[in-house]
């Protein structure tokens, strides 16, 4: 018996062994490449190098679909293409050129990118998107995916419909919007112009508004937390009909009766920061 347990291990092992498409290619593109990239499900990761060139690795198994990879110079194309409703997951670790533009769609797949100082556009469902490093511009949006950018953009969008947000550095020009997840802005670099809007989903805004910036926050029935720096010059405009209002900045007038809207100055000659909302309580104070 024991020849014949030997010979269905020897049988099966090679069915084992090609479950997993191993990936390993490259092709040689300019440093500003415009490059798509297609994994709805599994994980996709992308880094930026100081080569004129697309690296992949990775596992492709044979449920998941059929690996692509083409292009040269200007353009290129990378991904896992499936005729299947709902694919295997794949898993590609994919290097660029850092000043290519990048543009990554998802389904449920994870997308993280660090390194690129070009374009990034990212398009997920519940897939989480994180993206790391100074790109020129970066926007991601999301179903029900979290989005967390630890970024300094000349331009930041970022979209959900349920997920978190998450813009940690920032700067620059920001807008912010979901319907019901939470927006964080916990920023180390001067907003120039920022809107963060949400629905039922609570606002919270940690950071500096430059000079002549404006900042614009703005829920239905979220609540609303506005913390500055003590040396934050801005003309501040906050309402809310059934919230309140705490005002840490002016000593005067802590709390606010609902439905009065406060407006006071921080200096002069600062930003303008505009607070709205609906239903949800609203505090300003100091950071």
């Amino acid at each position: 018996m024991r020849p014949i347990v030997l010979t269905a291990v020897l049988v099966l092992a090679p069915a084992s062994i090609s479950a997993q498409q191993r990936i390993e290619r490259r092709i040689a593109v300019d440093a500003a490449a415009s490059i798509r990239i297609f994994n709805l499900n599994g994980t996709t990761r992308v880094t930026g190098w100081d080569r004129d060139s697309i690296a992949v690795t990775g596992s492709v198994p044979p449920a998941a679909g059929r690996f692509f990879m083409g292009g040269t110079g200007p353009a290129a194309k990378v991904g896992v293409f499936s005729d299947s409703a709902a694919p295997a997951g794949a898993d590609l670790d994919i290097h660029v050129p850092r000043g290519a533009t990048v543009w990554i769609k998802s389904f449920t797949a994870n997308v993280e990118v660090s390194g690129v100082v070009g374009d990034i556009d990212i398009s997920s469902v519940t897939g989480s998107i994180r993206v790391d490093g100074a790109p020129r511009r970066v926007t991601a949006e999301a179903m029900d995916g979290t989005i967390d950018l630890t970024t300094r953009a000349v331009y930041t969008r970022a979209k959900t419909a349920s997920g978190a947000i998450t813009i940690r550095g920032g700067g620059g020009d920001i807008t912010a919007s979901t319907v019901s997840g939470i927006i964080r802005y916990l920023g180390a670099h001067k907003v120039i112009t920022g809107r963060l809007e949400s629905v039922t989903g609570p606002v919270t805004f940690e950071g500096t508004v430059m000079r002549g910036g404006t900042l614009e926050v703005e829920t239905h029935d979220g609540a609303i937390d506005l913390t500055v720096p003590p040396d934050q010059l801005a003309d501040f405009d906050v309402t809310t009909f059934a919230g309140s209002v705490t005002n840490a900045l002016n000593r005067e007038s802590p709390v606010v009766p609902k439905g009065k809207p406060v407006r006071f100055s921080a200096g002069s000659g600062g930003a303008r920061i505009t607070v709205r909302t609906f239903k949800g309580n609203v505090r300003v104070g100091p950071g």
